[in-house]
């Protein structure tokens, strides 16, 4: 997970506008009027989750308070109207990183949009619950985040996940 965001952005730094033709998509994401900025790695404490978390949360829940640079551009005008403040706010894309950033994520974007459905593409669930007797910053892991999630009520139930090759919790 820590090599994450390096390995992509150099794989990302070939990409250019006039050489960002792709076949799969049959255009040019530049031409479609995308602006994709890299804000850099969230700054998080390795030896305290909870305010590794807090930063996090803060990261997100700034980024999202910026305004967007083209109101007219596809999809703004809808995410304007599924706000809480009817604003059109920057999309978000994370990559890279412990599965554990997805909760303050997913706190950020409840602040704007309320309750959320997510699509999560893994092969593990992460919605196991807590072992029981964990203080309250040890009980957010790599594998409760969902479960944390939706005790908290970020997410609506019409989220689903794809790759799964784990067993269900009963």
């Amino acid at each position: 997970a820590r090599f994450g965001p390096t390995a992509i952005r150099s794989a990302a730094r070939r990409m250019r506008p006039d050489r960002a033709h792709t076949l799969a998509w049959g255009a040019d994401p530049y031409a479609q009027g995308a602006h994709v900025l890299d804000c850099g790695d969230v700054p998080a404490s390795p030896f305290d989750n909870a305010l590794a978390l807090h930063q996090m949360e803060v990261a997100y829940s700034t980024l999202l308070a910026r305004g967007v640079a083209n109101t007219s551009a596809p999809g703004a005008a809808a995410l304007a109207e599924l706000s809480k403040d009817g604003r059109a706010h920057p999309r978000v894309v994370s990559l890279g990183g412990d599965h554990t950033i997805v909760l303050p994520a997913l706190r950020a974007l409840h602040a704007v949009y309320g309750p959320l459905a997510v699509i999560h593409f893994d092969a593990h669930l992460d919605t196991w619950a807590s072992a029981p007797n964990v203080p309250p910053q040890g009980r957010i892991t790599h594998g409760t985040f969902f479960y944390i999630a939706n005790e908290e009520g970020l997410m609506r139930n019409a989220s689903i996940h794809a790759g799964i090759r784990t067993k269900l919790q009963v």
